[in-house]
């Protein structure tokens, strides 16, 4: 190993791993009560105006980690069933409602599966909700941590 990381730390790298799971929403206008009711659980909660590199209005939430994916779902989905009818209202005008999965992964790994379970499935449909997935390559954010490790040293 090099003095970048340690043989523990290569082993962590070289599996596949869950992440988080990204709360998004795309909308025409300004939704302030369902903006209020995601910022009072989450302040991390983040709302852009339309731009040149997005034409909607978009909320973002970054729930809190979770080990597991499923929980992190089901836990979420009874939070939203648990909204206002006002954010409700919103929410239903939204042009996108969204869970996007995130996870790192390794060319290493050779397969990776996570079970989504059907009932958790059914909730999001329920409300309206798409499911995504992000895929972020270890390898690329290992050479890029690497580079700038080095950059500092210099």
């Amino acid at each position: 190993m090099t003095d970048f990381i340690d043989a523990e730390m290569a082993d962590f790298l070289d599996k596949t791993r869950f992440l988080a799971i990204d709360l998004e929403i795309r909308y025409d206008e300004p939704t302030d009560e369902l903006y209020a009711f995601l910022y009072e659980r989450y302040d991390c909660c983040s709302r852009y105006p339309p731009s040149k590199h997005c034409p909607d209005w978009f909320t973002i939430i970054s729930f809190t980690p979770y080990e597991d994916c499923n929980l992190c779902i089901e836990n979420h989905c009874k939070w939203l069933n648990s909204m206002p009818q006002d954010a409700k209202s919103q929410w239903r005008k939204a042009k996108q409602r969204c869970m996007n999965i995130g996870y790192d992964t390794s060319s290493k790994h050779h397969a990776f599966i996570q079970y989504i379970r059907p009932d958790l499935i059914s909730q999001l449909a329920k409300l309206e909700m798409g499911l995504a997935f992000t895929l972020y390559p270890i390898e690329i954010q290992l050479a890029e941590s690497k580079n700038l490790a080095m950059l500092n040293k210099a």
